[in-house]
């Protein structure tokens, strides 16, 4: 989310300058693509814990040092 853009937009309603509809369509976006990211930043977190803890490598310590781990963690940031 774009933190200036959403003050920006907030303040002015806030201040009761001029603004419309489009203003406050724009603000309910910003907060959403903010909430969806934290949201994907979550469930990624989780779902390497959930590998690093189901992963059978050999001598695994079920860390990020283990090639299975960071090729999973890749895979997910592309």
């Amino acid at each position: 989310m774009d933190e200036d853009r959403f003050d920006q937009l907030y303040n002015r309603i806030l201040d009761g300058e001029n603004w419309d509809y489009s203003t406050l369509d724009e603000l309910i976006g910003l907060s959403e693509s903010g909430a969806r990211e934290k949201a994907r930043q979550e469930i990624e977190k989780k779902a390497i814990e959930a590998y690093k803890k189901a992963c059978t490598c050999i001598g695994c310590n079920h860390c990020d040092d283990c090639d299975s781990v960071r090729e999973f963690i890749q895979f997910l940031n592309s």
